[in-house]
Order: structure tokens, then sequence, then C-alpha cells
């Protein structure tokens, strides 16, 4: 605590040449700038006292793991660490009973120093014994701890401790989005242990089981759930995984029924193909299966046992969740994603029965009465029978069949999630649970029981379903240690995520309807989050109405991923703030502006306009609720079913879904929609689609665009509507019924300006969804063309040349380069500077920055002439540089006030609050810069990579120039199009490194508001104007960074890049390289007004 930097000599300030980077979004490649010298001298400050106090001694030296606070093992001289086995979050403790201080110097593969004031005194500091996270260079290392008798390393002096480690090789990276490593696969390749054998399907995203047998137990003793803890450890390369483990009985109790026996299991989810090692870790000890602690207990058994197996590519049919892959939240996004196929999931699912679970084939599920809220019924699904198919799952002879059944019928609907109450015990349903006793010992768990849930949960997962876990209820919230973390909660999350953690696609829902208190909410999904080996999503459900008070205090929290919200009536009026639409928006809003963007889904609408039986949906329901939930940005919906007169609460008795059959069916077509037709069909990128309502003339729909190739309309009363077309390019016009799913063809859009989409092609007075597509044909519209002009490819008579080019454009200027032949130099143009020749219109504009990667035209004005004597600028006057159907691409004129001092200096000016620039269009020489194309999804003519220093880091090098100028003051954010690259370095494989640049703003403004020297903070005067690294980006993927990136060095020390510019002032923002491999596409200037939205908005051109 109290964590000091050394007087300015020593803060060796963070110099972890790769620390605290990993793949997080929040950390630069080495989390630090080069080490703090010591002014004098130019050395590193080393305390070395002369005269120590023999008094004061160091007594022991402590490995720490950060991620639970508990110690690891004593470090002595020649100390083995192996992030294998430790994991790859730690920190160091210096042990002293007398120091007041402790001076801490690291040296070897990372460099450190500091100053602690008060215990516990940790190398990497500490928050009041929450310890920060170390994240170890592989590699040696020497430290040295020397005691003091006052604060702040002053007084006496004590005997300096010094011992050297070694960090081994690190296995252990985030499962963020791992790649097949290169080379054949063995199939025969599988290697048992003496105890433990592998089974199940060998293909990625499937089951593979790892069964151990040796150590006999029952499920009878609550010890066999609380003082053994089962732990696999997978590992492949730089991937690991620790997978909980659980007791499994005879290995067969889903049939058996049996209470004991000898077998221990772990399920894990193999992300990429290849070899995989496994290896066992068994312990004994006093509440061992929920200590975090990775040697907590003893080794007993088959502990340390390890072997391996081969992993194939995923065989599964396209409705699996195994053929798409993990299903993630990533940071940044609003959906869910796949990591296999990368689509992006929309939910249309069932709420409703939710005690699915209290069905009466499953093995000790009765319908109890303890408390008055038990009602509804024990299930049995009987009318679903028949649906069960010859080929599918059942247990102890022919049971399940109907639940299985039940399945089937809701995935031939497309239905693609289940809401499962797992814990009903005295709740609702009073049916449903987990334990091996109702309403009684909440810590031994029903082995069989569970394994019958096994085999319904992998048929849904079979059947395309995500899994929606529901933890508890409002009713019984309080039944596990009275609400809060204690051993029976984490037991019962500790087995669920054994169990089922493994299915693709799963959430974990922390509480229905919850009452609990947001610092509960939190533990519970750091709690999650830390045991989780596959990082489900986490979310809550509350109350109608109590959405701010449960879901505004977990903003911005990294453990919880969303709202599954609940309303009572659906609002008549679609836009009420209550209605999915405008929930969606003001939740997305709230979350992103707190810098964690959360996804949000709509779980459960319980009033008058909920679905009764033998009904059909409603326009309330269909609009208001289903298109709702994802046309304001939303991730989808389920439903809930009543039956005011059935005499039940029909949400917990409903037995035939078949009496909601037109719900199931629309919900189908609903899920078709966003997950098939948008994505695989027309190949729209969900993620790239926002609200734009603006862009049609009527008040009556919703719009999602990409403000460019696609868009999404929802015509909420029928009817129709214009759009105000922004491109050049043909769009194409698709209809979508929502009631029947048909997709039709409508009218073509041709260019920029206002178009009529026209009309449906029936039921015009009737909800519809349109589509609205650029024709791909077009997509190679440059965003400088102005006009396109209609030119018969087949009257171009010779096949254009780029070495015909006499000009080039950027943005809204032409450039001449030309050699200023066929007589062209002297012919006489008019322009707003007066008559001249051509050559001198030239010489006035300048040669400009270079052509490369620009737009290239066939005469000296973009297209616009005046024409050569040649003949081939009459019939091809545009862009030379794509063929034949480039030559009627006509871009801008010369722009003469560009050269006019009158005007502004900047080569881009802003407009509307936004400066955006492409790096590639600077005027500076590029230096150790290279334009490249490799990487799709830049914007404009390409972006930029630096290639020189390392890509651990170095000085600024190849600066780049870029003056605008402002003609709105206020606060200005700097977001950035940036991608990195994960490399093998020094022998290492990092993800931390090829990851920032350097930043500086020239000019005349102030920092902003929140100045300040700690983290988090705007950053300085002082340091927004000099060099100062931004770092952000995924592998070979551009993404927006923007706030708190800028790095002036140092452990948890990052600061927002904030600039309160002046209106009518000129700026000259300069990029200097400075770790190799960095990759940079635009940069952009937002006002504090306008939305990031905006800002990030690829579409947008240059704000020349």
């Amino acid at each position: 605590m109290n964590n000091s930097s050394l007087p300015l000599a020593v803060l060796i300030s963070a110099v972890l040449a790769g620390c605290g980077g990993g793949s997080s979004s929040d950390k630069s490649d080495d989390d630090i700038n080069p080490p703090v010298v010591n002014p004098d001298n130019g050395n590193p400050t080393n305390p070395n006292p002369s005269n120590p106090d023999e008094g004061l001694i160091i007594s022991s030296i402590t490995l720490v793991n950060s991620q639970s606070n508990s110690d690891i093992l004593l470090l002595s001289n020649g100390a083995e660490i192996n992030l294998s086995e430790v994991g790859r979050q730690l920190n160091i403790r210096a042990n002293s009973d007398q120091a007041e201080s402790i001076v801490f110097e690291l040296t070897g593969a990372q460099t450190y120093g500091m100053i602690e004031s008060e215990p516990p005194y940790a190398l990497f500091g500490d928050d009041q014994g929450n310890f920060n996270h170390w994240i170890p260079t592989i590699g040696n290392y020497t430290l040295t701890a020397t005691p003091y008798s006052q604060d702040n390393g002053t007084g006496s002096a004590g005997t300096s401790t010094s011992i050297s480690f070694t960090v081994k090789q690190d296995d252990v990276t985030d499962p963020t989005d791992p790649t097949d490593p290169p080379g054949p696969v063995d199939p025969d390749d599988i290697s048992n242990s003496e105890h433990c054998t592998v089974s199940g399907t060998l293909e990625k995203w499937h089951r593979v089981t790892i069964t151990c047998d040796d150590l006999f137990a029952s499920e009878n003793n609550d010890a066999t759930f609380t003082d053994y803890r089962f732990n696999a450890i997978f590992t492949q390369g730089n991937l690991s995984y620790t997978v909980p483990g659980h007791f499994a009985a005879d290995g067969d109790a889903a049939n058996t029924g049996a209470t004991e026996g000898t077998k221990w299991r772990a399920y894990f989810s193999p992300p990429t193909s290849g070899k995989w090692i496994f290896k066992i870790s068994m312990r004994q000890g006093s509440q061992v299966a929920v200590d975090l602690d990775t040697n907590a207990g003893n080794a007993i058994s088959f502990d340390g046992e390890s072997g391996h197996f081969p992993i194939l590519q995923s065989t599964a049919p396209a409705l699996d969740m195994r053929s798409k892959g993990l299903l993630v939240h990533k940071k940044g996004t609003r959906y869910l994603q796949h990591l296999g196929d990368k689509s992006v999931y929309i939910e249309g699912g069932m709420d409703s029965p939710e005690n699915i679970f209290g069905y009466s084939d499953f093995d000790n599920t009765t319908k109890n009465q303890n408390v008055g809220s038990c009602k509804g019924i024990l299930h049995n699904f009987e009318p679903h029978h028949d649906d069960w198919n010859n080929g599918d799952p059942t247990w102890k002879g022919d049971k399940g069949k109907n639940i299985i059944g039940l399945v089937n019928y809701i995935a031939e609907k497309n239905v693609n999630a289940i809401y499962i109450m797992a814990n009903t015990e005295s709740g609702d349903g009073c049916d449903a649970h987990p334990w091996s006793v109702y309403d009684g010992n909440h810590r031994a768990f029903d082995v069989s029981k569970l394994d019958q849930w096994e085999v319904v949960m992998d048929h849904m997962t079979r059947k395309g379903m995500l899994i929606h876990f529901m933890t508890q209820e409002t009713e019984n919230n309080k039944i596990l240690n009275n609400g809060n973390l204690g051993l029976e909660r984490k037991l019962y999350y500790r087995e669920m995520i054994s169990r089922f953690g493994h299915h693709p696609a799963l959430q974990w829902n922390m509480g229905e309807e919850t009452t609990l208190s947001q610092e509960q909410h939190k533990a519970f999904a750091k709690y999650l989050k830390d045991v989780d080996p596959y990082d489900h999503p986490t979310l809550l459900h509350t109350y109608g109405g109590q959405w701010d008070k449960h879901y505004r205090p977990l903003l911005g929290d990294s453990n919880f991923d969303g709202p599954s919200i609940q309303i009572g009536d659906i609002p008549s009026d679609a836009n009420h703030r209550n209605a999915p639409y405008q929930m969606s928006r003001k939740w997305l809003n709230e979350s992103q502006n707190n810098n964690h963007l959360w996804y949000v889904t709509f779980t459960e609408a319980s009033g008058g306009q909920a679905p009764v039986p033998h009904s059909d949906v409603t326009q309330i329901q269909r609009v208001n609720w289903m298109w709702g939930s994802v046309m304001g940005g939303g991730a989808g919906f389920e439903w809930y079913l009543k039956n005011p007169g059935s005499g039940h609460a029909y949400d917990l008795a409903v037995e035939n879904l078949r009496e909601f059959n037109n719900h199931w069916e629309q919900t189908g077509h609903f899920v078709r929609f966003f997950n098939d037709i948008l994505q695989n069909q027309f190949e729209v990128n969900l993620h790239s689609l926002n609200v734009d309502n603006e862009v049609t003339s009527t008040n009556n729909d919703w719009v999602l665009s990409d403000s460019g190739s696609a868009y999404l309309i929802y015509l909420r009363e029928g009817g129709t509507t214009n759009i105000e077309i922004s491109n050049a390019n043909i769009y194409n016009v698709h209809w979508f019924n929502p009631r029947t799913g048909q997709l039709s063809t409508g009218n073509q859009l041709d260019g920029i300006g206002t178009h009529s989409i026209g009309n449906a092609p029936t039921e015009n007075n009737q909800d519809w969804a349109v589509i609205i597509k650029a024709d791909d044909a077009n997509n190679d519209v440059h965003p400088d063309i102005v006009q396109i002009i209609p030119i018969n490819p087949s009257d171009v008579l010779l096949e254009p040349q780029i070495n015909w080019k006499d000009s080039y454009s950027i943005g809204d200027q032409c450039f001449c380069d030309s050699n200023f032949d066929h007589n062209i130099a002297d012919v006489m143009v008019s322009t707003d500077q007066g008559y001249m020749t051509v050559k001198e219109a030239c010489a006035l504009i300048g040669p400009g920055p270079g052509s490369s990667g620009r737009p290239k035209y066939n005469d000296v004005q973009c297209g616009n002439g005046p024409a050569n004597d040649a003949g081939d600028e009459d019939y091809c006057p545009g862009r030379v540089d794509i063929g034949k159907d480039g030559c009627g691409h006509i871009g801008p004129i010369w722009n003469f006030n560009k050269i006019d001092p009158g005007q502004p200096k900047g080569d881009y000016t802003e407009q509307n609050g936004l400066v955006i620039i492409e790096v590639e269009n600077t005027y500076s020489n590029l230096g150790e810069w290279l334009k490249k194309t490799n990487i799709g999804d830049h914007t404009g003519s390409g972006y930029l990579e630096f290639n020189g220093n390392t890509p651990l880091n170095g000085p600024p090098k190849s600066p780049l120039e870029y003056t605008f100028n402002v003609t709105r003051s206020g606060l200005y954010y700097l977001h950035l199009h940036a991608a990195k690259e994960n490399l093998t370095y020094n022998g290492e494989f990092r993800t931390d490194i090829a990851n920032d640049a350097y930043f500086r703003l020239e000019g005349d403004y102030e920092a902003g508001p929140n100045a300040g020297n700690s983290h988090g903070k705007d950053a300085p005067l002082e340091l927004l104007k000099r060099d100062t690294k931004f770092f952000g980006g995924e592998h070979n993927k551009f993404v927006w960074v923007s706030g708190n990136h800028f790095d002036p060095g140092g452990h948890d020390n990052k600061r927002v890049a904030v600039y309160k510019l002046k209106s009518g002032e000129t700026y000259k923002l300069v990029m200097s390289g400075r770790s190799q491999k960095f990759k940079v596409d635009r940069i952009v200037f937002r006002h504090i007004d306008v939305p990031t939205s905006e800002a990030e908005n690829k579409n947008k051109p240059e704000t020349i």
C-alpha cells in the first residue's frame, strides 16, 4: 500500500520491458517507458546503503497470487517460477517486522523499482492488501530488497536481501481468439496416464472428457465436494486452461443412479486443433475446493499425472453450436460472437417454462410445497413424446424422451435459446435443484441428476441452443450464505462450471428479479469469471422499474457483460423510454461511456401483452418487443408465457409448447433473418451497424446502417419512406416479411441523392424489414470520386494503363502528375484564379505528396479536363488504375483555396466536431513507415506500418506531420483505428508488443479538465506536448482505440488523450514510430458533443 516512486532517480519506473501488456486492451506493450535515470550520472538509481542498520532485516520474500491475494511460495535464491503452475497474475512481497519502508530493485528480464511505506510491502504495489498484477516476462531476475527505519526509504538502512530466480516458459494466455497451430494432426496420438484416460469427441469445441479412476468418494459425504479439488490443466503452446473437475461416482451415474465410486471427471472444450497436453491437479484439504490458490491443500492420488491427445477440426452439422465455436462477449462490442465462424449471435428464445428442469424423469426431482411461493407443476412434457426421434438420447432406458422431444420441437422452429432456472428450491417452482437433498444441505450434489441434466444440455447444444443458465431467483437468493459469496455459493458455482461450462453457447445469470446488493453482485461476477476457464458472459435480471438501482452500479465492471431486462407490459408506444428500443439505446450508451460496452437482451415481458395459448403474435409483441430488442442496438429477446385462466402460474406449468406455435414460428423467422439472411446471404457485418434514423424521411421507422454499404430499415407501421444516399453506389432493395419469413426483391437505387425505397410486395399497411445493400459490382468506388459518368466499356478502345496518369486526388484536391505530353502544357484554362495555362495551374497547385495509393486519372484535372490531343482522354477521362470500369469515375477539380494564404493552413479542417485523418495521406516522408493494404477493414487507400526499432520499443523515429484547423472550440478526444501483431520475440511468443506509437500535438491549447498524474486522469499538458506513447489494437485486426490509452510509463499509470482546442487555431499532430509492426489506419479528433459512433464511423470521409 502507499506505493511511492523512488526519488526521481529511481523508479526504474516500470520498465517492465513487456510487463503488464498481455492481450488486455487497457495495457500497453511494456506498460512503461524507458528507465528513469539519475540526472547526475545517467545511470539507474540503485540504493546501496553503506552503513546498514543490522537490526533491520528482511525475514523472507513471498511470491503472491495477485488474483486471489494468496501466498504461493517463499522465494529463495535460485528459485524457479513456472507460470504454467502458478498462473500469470503475480506479485512479490517482502516480509519484515521492523521496517517502516522497503526499497525494491528488480533487474534482469524486466527492470522495476518501488518504495513501499506500509505493509504489505509489495514490489508491484497494492491497494489495502489487494495486490496489483505483475505479468512476468520469461527469463532470469535478481531482486534486492532493503529495509529502512523511516517512510519513503529514509532513515537508517537495514541489511539488504538479494535473491536470483528464473521465470520459466509461460504457457498461459487469455483464451480470447486462439488460432490453430500449423502442421498435420495425428488422430491416433493419444497418451493416457496411469489412472486418467481421454474420451469423447476429439474435435474443436466438442466435449473432451478426462476421467481419473483411483479415489473413492460418495455424494453423501460433504467432504467429497468441499475438501477435494480436482482440476485438469490443458495446454497447447501458449494456451492454457485450468478446468475445474467434479466427482463422477461410477462414471455412468445418469443411467445407474450411483452415489459413490472412484471416478473423477473434467470436461474440456478445445478451441484449436492439434496436440493438447493435460495435467491433473488433485488436492485435499479443508474447503480446498473453493480455494483459488494453486498450491492449497496437499497433493494426493493421481495429482501430477499427465498425457496428451489430438484434436481435429469440428465435423458438427451447421445447426450444432460446436460448428460455430465458443460464444464470447468481446470487449468493446455489443453482441455475442462465435470464435469459430465469427458470426454474431442474435437471440430469439424461450423463457417459459422457467422450471424446465423441474422434470419428473430427472432423479430426485419432485414438487415441493415448503414455502408459500411454490407454484406450477412438476413437468412431464407428454405432448412432446412423439417429437423424440430414433437415435436421440435417453437415460435409464427410455427416460428423458419427452424433454428431448420438446428441445427438438423448439429447434425445428429455429428458436435458438432456452432459459433454465437451475435452482428453484424454496422459490417459485420448488422442484429443480442440483443438490442431493432439497431444502437442506447445500454442500453435496446429486451426481446422477446432474449427469442427466448434461444429457439434455448436450442435446440443446446439438440443436443450436444458447443455454441461459439462471442460478437463482428472488425468493431463494439468500438460501446460500444469506446472499453472500460464501462456501456454499462458491461450491454451487464451481460445480455448475465444471459440469456445464464446456458448452460453447452458455451464459451465466446471477439471479432472476434480484434484490441483492451491488457488492454481492460484483463478488458473484468476479468469482464466476475467476473459475470459468471459458469466460462465458455474466448477466443479471431484475424487476421492472429497478433497472437503475441494480444495473447502474455495475457500469464499468469488467466482470459483468450486460442486463437481461424484465419489463411489465410491453408499451404500446414503440419509442417509450421503457420499451426495448429505447432501453437498448440507454444501456448501450451508458455502458460505452463507462468504457465497458454491454450487450443488452430482454428476458421477460410479463404483463398483459405476454403471449397466451393459441394466439398469434400481435403487432405490439412483434414490433415493440421482438424487433425493438435489436433495432436499438440490442441483442435479442425471450418469451415469457401466460395463461390467466389456467389456475396455474403458466410460466411454471406450460407442458405443450405447440399452444404458442405462431410465436415460435415468428421467432424463428426473426432468428433466421439476423443470423442467416443478413449475415450469410447479404454479408452484413452487424458490428458495423449503428442507429441512423436521420437517413430516412418518415418517423415511423427505425434504421441501422453502416452509412455506406448497408441499411436495415424497420417500417413499424408499413408504408414507405425516402432514404438519403451519400455515395455513388447502386443499391438493391429487399423486403422481409416478419410474419411469414418471406424475402422479396424490390427496387434498385442509383447513386447519390434522395430515393424512395418503394413499396412492400403485399400487406403494405403491416410492418416490414427492408435491407438496402450496395451492389458488389460498385464496391470499388473510391471516396474521392465526385461523380460517375456513363461510359460503355465497349467504347473504350484501349485498356487503360496506370502510366497514362496525368493527375491524382486526395480528398477534395486534385494534383497534377504529368509530363505534359500531347500538347497539353500550353492549353489555356479558366480557373477561379483567372486564365492560365495548364502547366501554370499545375505549378500553382503544387505536386502534392505523391500518387502512391491514390486514385489516378487520365487527364490533368482528375477527369474534369481539358483533354490532350492523343484521343484516349476523350473516351476515358477518369481513373486509369482500375481498368475500363474506372473511365467514368471522375474526381475533384483543382482546389486553389487550399493554397490561398487567407485560408486556414491545415491540411485538414474540423467539420461538425470531427477531424478525420487518413494516415497514409501525409505530406511527410514516410521514412521507416510502410504503406500496406494486407489487412482488410482498413479505410482509405491503405494503412501505415512502422518497421523501425524493435517490436518491443524504441525512441521516436520517422515523424509524420498532420496539420488541421479548428472552428469549434472545446474538448477533443483522440481516437485511433489501429492494429498490432502477436510475435515470437527473443524466443518467446508475445501478445503484448508491436502495439504503440508516439503522439504529440503542437499548438495553442489546454489540457482536459481532469488533468492529473494518476491512473485514469486526463493527460497533463506537458504529456500532450511531448512524444508519448498511445497503444492499442488487436492482432492483425483494426479496432478503434480511445480514452485511457495514453501511457507516460509506470504500472496502472495511463491517461486519457483529451485536448481543449481553440476556435481559429491551427494545430500540428506528430506521429512517430515506437514499436515495430504497429499499424495505424485512421486518426480522429472528436469533439465531446459528438457521439463516439459518429467518430468511429469508417464510412465518413476525411475532413480535408
